[in-house]
């Protein structure tokens, strides 16, 4: 079970990594870039000089809009899915899971957060919420009985 929680872990590292510096190398101010560079000056110097070392994500179009909130929506509903798998049914779980991955789109529909609200965003945010939902329940729900008996035989259980 614990390379499972590897792959996760490491899938949802690769998904901020990527969005962060796509949104680095696109010179825009984003929320949450500006506040570790607040917070944190250290390490958003150090993001700003690896974005522009590594070769170029951002570009115009459909990478430069949408590609970045995807993998941060997607991150955020593994993470919120992952703690929870093993106790919500997976409907629940893609109901917390979509509506994680919508959550900043809909602030920015009421005006309580900055950016631009825009539909295609809110769709491809409801489509990563759904997809990361649904690869955290696969690598990390325990429903496979094998895995299960070898759990509780790990732990001196013999029924």
């Amino acid at each position: 079970m614990q390379y499972r929680y590897l792959i996760w872990g490491l899938f949802i590292v690769f998904l901020l990594f990527v969005g962060t510096l796509c949104y680095l190398q696109s010179g825009r101010d984003v929320v949450g870039i500006l506040w570790v560079q607040e917070h944190f000056p250290f390490i958003g110097r150090w993001l700003e000089s690896l974005a522009e070392q590594s070769p170029s994500i951002y570009q115009d179009g459909w990478v430069a809009y949408h590609l970045s909130d995807i993998m941060w929506s997607a991150s955020f509903a593994m993470i919120i899915c992952g703690i929870w798998v093993n106790q919500f049914s997976i409907f629940n779980l893609l109901l917390v899971g979509m509506g994680c991955a919508i959550f900043y789109e809909v602030l920015q529909l009421v005006g309580f957060a900055r950016g631009t609200f825009d539909i295609l965003d809110l769709l491809y945010s409801l489509s990563s919420g759904l997809l990361g939902t649904l690869l955290t329940y696969k690598l990390l729900k325990k429903h496979n009985i094998k895995e299960q008996y070898n759990e509780s035989s790990l732990n001196g259980d013999n029924g």
